[in-house]
């Protein structure tokens, strides 16, 4: 209806010189409904007689467009998920504290160690000032203990005894691969070992750290086939502490949710402890005060 009064309504149309001809009859319509307007020409009626909330479209059409907006977040978020899935359960664990779910729980019971470090003594600078340091002592979060030659391996025994031992002993074998670490044959014994470890244990023992960037064709094929089915991960990394933390730690969720209560628990005694103190010194000083 409120179209067609406004075809009619057109300067062109309006009038019966300017109507088409073969509609003329139509400028006799009357209108019927609603009651109000029964009688009435349809060409004589205004829009706001007929009724027509010509803002309606525009109401309509706003929840629409949240829809919309909503849908296209979505659509982002799903997809920021799916392409950063692995950054962001990594983040979670090791900024927030947060294990996801659906993470694998690894039963790591009579392991002495978390990790075996192998590295070549051209790579020990970094080994021992940087990631030792930054392993053992981590900010906010329990120290992982680290296997090293030059300190725990035993006096007397075998080196390649040694390093079988320390291999089954640690949950994971840090591998620290460098071109001088391709070169050594002890390196290559011990990534050997681990990766022999890793195959009897069925879960990923090992974790691949490379100090620089390596040529395909420098790599043991064994040492290759590890780096083409395993995440590695390069010192100059951005989340490089955040890999490697979230790689060694324990995620037995069951400890992680003690541990998380227990520093609640602590940081609110502590708080109350405060309380009680501050409480004390206001009472003797109220208390010296009145002596005075």
């Amino acid at each position: 209806m409120r179209d067609f009064v406004e075809f009619f309504r057109h300067e062109n149309n309006l009038t019966i010189d300017g109507a088409i001809i073969q509609y003329n009859y139509l400028l006799d319509l009357e209108c019927q409904k609603p009651e109000v307007l029964k009688g009435r020409k349809i060409v004589g009626v205004t829009i706001n007689e007929l009724g027509c909330d010509l803002e309606t479209t525009t109401l309509l059409a706003a929840p629409i467009i949240i829809l919309c907006f909503i849908v296209v977040f979505l659509i982002v978020f799903i997809i920021i998920m799916i392409k950063y899935r692995k950054e962001i359960v990594i983040l979670a664990f090791t900024r927030l504290n947060i294990l996801l779910p659906c993470q694998m729980v690894e039963d790591n019971a009579g392991k002495k160690f978390d990790a075996f470090v192998s590295y070549s003594q051209h790579d020990s600078n970094w080994v021992l000032k940087t990631l030792v340091p930054g392993l053992e002592r981590p900010n906010g979060l329990d120290p992982f203990r680290l296997c090293l030659h030059q300190r725990d391996f035993a006096v007397g025994t075998a080196i390649a005894e040694n390093i079988v031992n320390s291999v089954e002993a640690s949950r994971h074998t840090i591998l620290v691969i460098s071109r001088k670490f391709l070169e050594s044959e002890w390196c290559l014994m011990e990534f050997r070992t681990a990766f022999h470890q890793s195959l009897l244990e069925k879960k990923k023992h090992l974790i691949l750290v490379t100090v620089e960037q390596l040529a395909p064709e420098e790599l043991d094929a064994d040492l290759k086939r590890c780096m083409q089915t395993l995440t590695y991960v390069h010192i100059n990394d951005r989340l490089f502490w955040d890999k490697i933390i979230f790689s060694l730690s324990d995620k037995r969720k069951r400890n992680r949710d003690n541990r998380f209560f227990n520093n609640l628990k602590r940081y609110f005694l502590r708080d109350h402890k405060q309380q009680q103190q501050q409480q004390q010194q206001q009472r003797e000083n109220d208390n010296n005060n009145e002596a005075k």
